[in-house]
């Protein structure tokens, strides 16, 4: 029983934090993958980033996103400023899934989570609505930074 409480206590925690980071009105969705992302090491700071980011949209599909690339192996900086990134460039939901998806095949057939991030951002970057000014390559070469 002592175990479950604590078990209850840290996942209400985790809840907290990111109501308070993705307020004004998170979803449940938003709230149960930013609890999830939260425990893979991504810091609040990358939460409220992210909602800044995408104004009203949803989250739960980037969030979701950004939990299964830190899994895979992606460096939490650098997956966190690659969501927020593509979140600012105006990525949607699809984008997400579509890039998700891509990934996940290659590291199935045997190429590294980041080597494969990087090599499916150049077909998702282009096709963004914000994309117009700028490329994969400007994408790619920005230094990642852990979100304070």
């Amino acid at each position: 029983v002592v175990k479950i409480e604590a078990a209850v206590r840290v996942v209400a925690e985790r809840i907290q934090i990111a109501s308070e980071a993705l307020a004004p009105s998170p979803t449940v969705q938003e709230l149960s993958a930013a609890a999830d992302v939260l425990q893979r090491g991504v810091p609040r700071e990358t939460l409220r980033e992210m909602r800044r980011a995408a104004k009203d949209g949803s989250l739960a599909v980037p969030l979701g996103m950004l939990t299964s690339l830190v899994a895979r192996g992606v460096s939490v900086e650098k997956a966190s400023v690659l969501v927020v990134d593509l979140l600012q460039r105006g990525a949607a939901p699809k984008h997400f899934i579509a890039l998700e998806d891509r990934v996940r095949a290659d590291v199935l057939a045997g190429k590294r989570p980041d080597e494969s991030l990087d090599l499916r951002l150049k077909g998702i970057v282009p096709n963004l609505p914000q994309s117009a000014a700028t490329t994969a390559a400007d994408l790619q070469s920005a230094t990642p930074r852990r979100p304070r």
